[in-house]
């Protein structure tokens, strides 16, 4: 059996985004997430403590604000709204849960989709659905992480997914079953949880109950990834019984520093991400040997970048720099040139930005 250490992947993460986070403030723009917590749970003002201080190491600025338990839900949107009325945000969360669960939809859905870091509104979930999404939830995106660093692709395994919430279950599973496996989700009202758990290749839990997960429940050389947090008598405990589970798995994680420190880099890789996407920026962009012409006249200069970490897609952006006017013909002529420059298959899609030499060349790299 092998523990994996979440920590080590994320200080790698963590580097790359900062020196994304450093390119941007080269160029004058700033990335800023701001957070909004409601009530008094002390597990979750230990989260947001952890995102501040990791934020700051990226070069990330962070904002909080604060609501009392009390607060209405229409104080809650009211605020959500004040802050993303500040310009200077490029990335916002609400630290879940709320006192009142079943705020929670449409407490999310106030957030605009462009600084939704969390990847948790009804747009970008549907994104990721249609598999047109630029960022992915942080913990899902976390559990890909872990299984990327130990050279497992998810296509024809069996994973089994314990727990069924927005913030990691529901998503996860869309994940896993866009890298072609096949799922299995178990909820409070599955039966037999015990023998599904048993038949699985990748069993993740995600429920926030300890030690759910025991020895019985693994396949022998199963990986198994715990994504969920309780505390008992303020201790941090996770799903899965480390030391018993570690005995039949290959592959586990512990809780702390396992998933905890991914989802944190991931949540500041998203911050990033957006903050470039708002700001039609593109790190490392390279000039493509031959610009799109027209009537034998160069009309536009190309750069393009190819994102990484994207998972089974490789994902191209194209930012087209006009010389004057654009015009259709001209977007035409540059989209046909990107057609025959992508390898076109099913793990690959492109994203493109068109302005002019007045719109934004101070920002080119």
């Amino acid at each position: 059996m092998r523990l994996i250490d979440g920590k080590q992947i994320a200080a790698h993460i963590a580097e790359q985004t900062k020196e994304r986070a450093e390119k941007l403030k080269k160029q004058g723009i700033q990335p800023k997430l701001a957070v909004l917590i409601v009530g008094d749970d002390k597990p979750s003002h230990m989260y947001v403590r952890t995102k501040g201080k990791a934020a700051e190491r990226a070069g990330i600025e962070f904002s909080l604000t604060e609501l009392p338990a009390d607060a209405t839900k229409e104080d809650i949107i009211n605020t959500i709204n004040n802050i993303q009325s500040d310009k200077s945000i490029t990335g916002l969360i609400t630290q879940l849960p709320l006192p009142h669960r079943e705020w929670e939809n449409d407490v999310v859905n106030s957030i605009r989709p462009d600084i939704d870091v969390d990847c948790l509104t009804d747009t970008n979930l549907g994104k990721l659905v249609a598999e047109t999404n630029t960022i992915v939830p942080p913990t899902p995106g976390a559990v890909m992480d872990i299984l990327e660093s130990i050279g497992v692709n998810p296509a024809g395994k069996h994973v089994v997914i314990v727990g069924t919430g927005t913030l990691v279950g529901k998503p996860l599973a869309i994940m896993m079953m866009n890298h072609m496996a096949t799922v299995v989700t178990c909820n409070i009202q599955t039966k037999n949880i015990k023998k599904l758990c048993k038949k699985a290749d990748i069993l993740v839990s995600a429920v926030g109950k300890k030690h759910l997960i025991t020895k019985n429940m693994v396949k022998k050389g199963a990986i198994v990834i715990d994504a969920g947090v309780d505390f008992d008598n303020g201790e941090m405990f996770g799903d899965v019984d480390v030391v018993r589970v570690s005995k039949r798995a290959s592959y586990v994680t512990p809780t702390p520093g396992g998933v905890g420190p991914l989802t944190v880099a991931r949540l500041l890789e998203n911050t990033v991400i957006l903050t470039e996407m708002q700001n039609k920026f593109i790190a490392n962009m390279i000039p493509l040997h031959v610009p799109p012409l027209i009537k034998g006249r160069r009309l536009a200069s190309m750069f393009i970048y190819e994102q990484h970490r994207t998972h089974r897609r490789n994902t191209y952006f194209f930012k087209i720099i006009f010389l004057g006017t654009i015009s259709d013909c001209c977007k035409h002529s540059c989209l046909l040139f990107i057609s025959n420059f992508c390898p076109r298959n099913q793990y690959t899609r492109c994203c493109y930005f068109f302005c002019n030499t007045s719109y934004d060349t101070k920002k080119m790299a």
